[in-house]
């Protein structure tokens, strides 16, 4: 099966698994996360192939943040995309391994770092979706789903010192998350492009603070 081909039925196969039912991670996510690990490869030097299969499998588990299963997501989608990788003969047993392995420590929340220069580079491909315009639609797609208000009326930037509360305050997330996400990136390559993204955050930031009167 030549790579063009092959590619291809890895984009089938995420088409197929994942569900469109949250928008932050659906298809489109992992067609994004897809076309940044590929970038982010090409420079760092890691196998395209793997990276590109586990990017578009990464998320095909997604119980919601506030579910107790919510912390096996990573764990869940790793053996879901090894299994159906070998039973659809796209990669040997040992590559859909390797997917498995950085599916599997691609997590923000957990603070590791990656082992493998594949799966760094999922790693930081995912956290780019951070970055930018498109991770301002995520947060609030996601408060819709979690019925998760837009601030804490009484702080709404955490200025008296309390502590962040991201499943409750969507705007928590931004300093709790969004803000940081370039700290935690484990490539040069994706540094970069988060510099780039970042700008946004700052100026929605700006906007908001005028237009609530806490200038």
């Amino acid at each position: 099966m030549g790579n063009s081909t092959k590619h291809d039925a890895f984009y089938a196969l995420s088409r197929s698994l994942v569900a469109d039912t949250d928008p932050s991670h659906d298809y489109e996510h992992h067609r994004r996360v897809a076309a940044n690990a590929l970038h982010i490869a090409a420079h760092e030097g890691a196998n395209e192939e793997i990276v590109l299969a586990a990017a578009l499998l990464h998320d095909v588990v997604n119980e919601p943040k506030h579910s107790p299963l919510a912390k096996e997501n990573a764990a869940r989608s790793a053996a879901l995309a090894r299994d159906a990788l070998v039973a659809q003969g796209l990669l040997t047993a040992e590559d859909a391994e390797a997917v498995a392995t950085a599916i599997r420590e691609c997590s923000f929340s957990k603070g590791i770092t990656p082992s493998t220069r594949e799966g760094r580079v999922l790693f930081d491909a995912d956290l780019l979706e951070s970055t930018g315009a498109i991770s301002l639609m995520r947060i609030f797609c996601s408060s819709g789903q979690l019925s998760r208000r837009f601030y804490d009326p009484e702080d709404p930037f955490a200025e008296s010192g309390r502590p962040l509360a991201m499943l409750e305050n969507a705007l928590d997330v931004i300093p709790g998350r969004l803000l940081i996400a370039k700290s935690r990136m484990t490539t040069e390559t994706a540094k970069r492009m988060a510099e780039e993204r970042e700008p946004i955050l700052h100026q929605f930031l700006a906007a908001l603070r005028q237009e609530l009167g806490r200038t």
